[in-house]
């Protein structure tokens, strides 16, 4: 029997890096972060997953965010609420700090001025 390799979307111990980290793709730099600090109305595409926990990552997955998924953030305090696809999510702090996006838009971080 062949066995598939499951695809994975969190990113290993050795792999974590700083909150914020630049990438350079196309002769520009591309700012990725967690979803916890990007403001109301803020667009973003995520990238990937920074959490241990298996069951939430699952859930989150089932329910269709994965890496690609174009999100805009509905509210930030005092859960996190997200659409994408004519859906809406909610989630906590904790789960919003684990999910790692790249900005598509301008004026997207907590505390920038708008």
């Amino acid at each position: 029997m062949r066995m598939l390799r499951q695809r994975s979307y969190l990113t290993s111990s050795n792999e974590k890096e700083d909150t914020m980290t630049m990438l350079k793709s196309e002769n520009r730099e591309e700012v990725v972060l967690p979803l916890s600090q990007l403001k109301k109305g803020s667009l973003a595409e995520v990238l990937r997953f920074d959490m241990t926990d298996r069951s939430t990552l699952r859930k989150l997955l089932s329910l269709g965010i994965v890496p690609g998924t174009k999100i805009r953030v509905v509210h930030t305090f005092p859960s996190y609420v997200i659409e994408f696809d004519s859906s809406q999510i909610v989630f906590d702090k904790t789960i919003a700090s684990s999910i790692r996006v790249r900005l598509l838009d301008n004026a997207s971080l907590e505390g920038a001025s708008t």
